[in-house]
C-alpha cells in the first residue's frame, strides 16, 4: 500500500501509510462510536481504512491512495478532489 495522501495550501502531506493487515476492524468502530456516544439506531458508518497521522488535518481539498499487491505488481489508485459546502442559511 502506497502512502495515501491528501491536498492542502501546504502542497501534498502524507496521512497514512501501511498494510492491509493494519484496516481498521468492525469491532475497533463500535468501541469509537462507543466512546463518543453514537453507537445507537440510525447511526451509519462507512470506513475502509488504516489510521491516519493524527498530526495531519484530514479535512482538505483533496485526496490520493494506492493499493497494491506486490505478489502480482497490480494495483489501484484512487484521487479526488474535496469542494467545501458553503454554510447553511437560517
Amino acid at each position: 500500500m502506497k502512502p495515501g495522501t491528501l491536498q492542502t495550501d501546504a502542497g501534498t502531506q502524507v496521512i497514512q501509510n501501511g498494510t492491509l493487515a493494519e484496516l481498521l476492524s468492525p469491532l475497533y468502530w463500535v468501541d469509537e462510536l462507543r466512546e463518543r456516544g453514537l453507537l445507537e439506531p440510525g447511526t451509519v458508518l462507512m470506513s475502509g481504512t488504516i489510521p491516519m497521522r493524527t498530526e495531519v488535518d484530514q479535512f482538505s481539498a483533496g485526496w490520493s491512495v494506492e493499493l497494491g499487491d506486490p505478489h502480482t505488481n497490480r494495483s489501484i489508485s484512487l484521487s479526488y478532489s474535496v469542494q467545501q459546502t458553503p454554510p447553511a442559511v437560517d
